[in-house]
C-alpha cells in the first residue's frame, strides 16, 4: 500500500513541477515539502538518526513553530492597523503557534529537566508533560482528520474566502499555491516526526506569506 502511495503521489508531483515554475510562492512551497519527504523516506527505509526522538528533525521542528510564532507577534500591530479582527486572528494563530511550540518542547521539560507528574505520566505513552502523547492509539486518525480538514478548506479555498470575508479574517486564507502541501499531507499522516515536519514547514511558508500580504496591506 505505502508503495501505491508514494507512486500516487510521485505523479502528482511531476504535475506539479509543471506548473510550479510560474509561482515563486508554489516553488518555495514545493521545495520545502520535498525536503520533508526526502527526510521521512530516509528515516523509515534507511534509519538515519535525525528522526529518533529529540533528533535533528524533530528539534528543527520546534525552531520553525518558534520563528512562526515570532513572525506574527510581531505582525499583530499591523494586522491590527488593516482591521481589528484580522488582528485578532493573527493574535490567535500566533498563540496556536506557540502551544504546537511547548507540545513539542514538553513544556519546557526536555529543556529544564523537570519530572514528569505522576497523575500524567499514568496516561502518557512517553512518560512526558505533554497531552498529545496521551492519543498515542489514535494518532495517526488524528493526523489524518487534520490533513483531510486542511485539504478540504485549501481545495475549496475560493469559497471560504466568501465566507471568512464577512468576518474581516479572509486575508488570513493560505495562498492558492499552498494547494501543493495537500498529496504530501495525507501522505505523511502515516509517520509521527514527518507529519509534523511537513506541518511546521506548511505554517513557516504560511506565515512568512501572510507577513507579505500584511506588509502590503493586500
Amino acid at each position: 500500500m505505502r508503495g501505491n502511495g508514494s507512486s500516487i503521489v510521485a505523479d502528482i508531483l511531476v504535475a506539479c513541477v509543471v506548473r510550479v515554475t510560474r509561482r515563486p510562492a508554489a516553488t518555495v512551497a514545493l521545495f520545502a515539502v520535498l525536503a520533508a519527504l526526502a527526510g521521512g523516506w530516509a528515516a523509515t527505509t534507511l534509519r538515519l538518526e535525525g528522526y529518533e526522538e529529540d533528533g535533528l528533525l524533530e528539534s528543527a521542528t520546534a525552531v520553525v513553530l518558534l520563528v512562526c510564532a515570532s513572525l506574527l507577534a510581531s505582525g499583530i500591530r499591523r494586522a491590527d492597523a488593516i482591521d481589528r479582527r484580522l488582528g485578532v486572528g493573527v493574535t490567535t494563530l500566533a498563540i496556536v503557534c506557540f502551544l504546537l511550540l511547548m507540545e513539542e518542547i514538553s513544556w519546557g521539560q526536555r529543556i529544564l529537566g523537570f519530572e514528569t507528574p505522576d497523575e500524567i505520566g499514568q496516561i502518557n505513552a512517553q512518560q512526558e508533560t505533554n497531552l498529545h502523547s496521551m492519543f498515542v492509539g489514535y494518532n495517526q486518525l488524528i493526523r489524518l482528520a487534520i490533513a483531510l480538514v486542511i485539504a478540504t478548506v485549501l481545495i475549496d479555498r475560493a469559497r471560504w474566502v466568501g465566507w471568512l470575508r464577512f468576518s474581516g479574517l479572509d486575508r488570513l486564507m493560505p495562498p492558492a499555491a499552498a494547494i501543493y502541501f495537500v498529496p504530501f499531507l495525507l501522505y505523511a499522516h502515516t509517520y509521527d516526526e514527518l507529519f509534523e515536519e511537513v506541518v511546521g514547514l506548511f505554517l513557516l511558508v504560511y506565515v512568512i506569506d501572510l507577513r507579505r500580504r500584511l506588509r502590503d496591506g493586500a
